[in-house]
C-alpha cells in the first residue's frame, strides 16, 4: 500500500502571507529568533541538521516559499539588471556588523572545465568570501574543512556554532551603553 504523503510532511505548518504559502516551522522558546530560508530548490527541511542545535540557544524558525519555482524563473529573468543596479551601488561596508562568512574546504568543480579554469574559479571564490568578511570591521571568513556547498548539511556543527557566535556578539553589543 503507498504510503500517505502525511505520513512524509515536513515539520510546521503552511502559513498564507501576501498571497504566497510558506512553510514554517518554528523550534526553540528563547529569544531572538533565528531564521532559516531555503534558497533556490532547496526545503525548509534542509536546515533540519542545524536547527536543533540552534533552537537549543534561540529560537528558530525555518521558511520555505512554496511558490520558489515561479519565483526563482522571475528572478532569473531580471538577474543581469539585478546585477547591474548592484555594481551601481557598491556598499561602503557593513560597520561592525558581526559577520561570519562561511566557504566550503573542499574544492568545488564545474564538470568538462580544464582543471586550471576550476582552480582559478576556486581562488576567486574563496577570495569574495574573504571579501564579503571585510566588509564589517567584526566580520571573519572561515573555510570549513571536510565541506562542499552543502556546508549546512556536511559540517551542520561549524555553521551552528558561526549562528551561535554572531547572535552573542549581537547580543553583547545591545546590552553596551552607548
Amino acid at each position: 500500500m503507498p504510503a500517505s504523503s502525511d505520513e512524509f510532511s515536513p515539520p510546521g505548518r503552511l502559513v498564507g502571507i501576501g498571497g504566497h504559502r510558506l512553510h514554517v516551522h518554528v523550534a526553540g522558546e528563547a529569544g531572538p529568533p533565528v531564521v532559516f530560508e531555503a534558497a533556490g530548490l532547496d526545503f525548509s527541511p534542509t536546515w533540519a541538521l542545524v536547527q536543533p542545535g540552534v533552537a537549543a540557544a534561540y529560537r528558530a524558525r525555518s521558511v520555505f516559499d512554496t511558490s520558489r519555482i515561479e519565483t526563482m524563473m522571475a528572478e532569473l529573468e531580471g538577474l543581469d539588471a539585478s546585477q547591474d543596479e548592484v555594481r551601481a551601488v557598491r556598499p561602503a561596508g557593513l560597520d561592525d556588523i558581526p559577520l561570519v562568512a562561511l566557504s566550503h574546504g573542499q574544492p568545488q568543480s564545474i564538470p568538462g572545465m580544464p582543471d586550471e579554469v576550476n582552480q582559478a574559479y576556486e581562488t576567486a571564490w574563496q577570495e569574495m568570501q574573504g571579501e564579503l568578511a571585510a566588509l564589517s570591521t567584526r566580520g571573519r571568513h572561515q573555510v570549513v574543512e571536510g565541506s562542499g556547498h552543502a556546508i549546512h548539511h556536511d559540517r551542520p556543527d561549524v555553521v551552528v556554532a558561526a549562528i551561535r557566535e554572531v547572535v552573542k556578539a549581537i547580543n553583547e553589543k545591545t546590552r553596551r551603553p552607548a
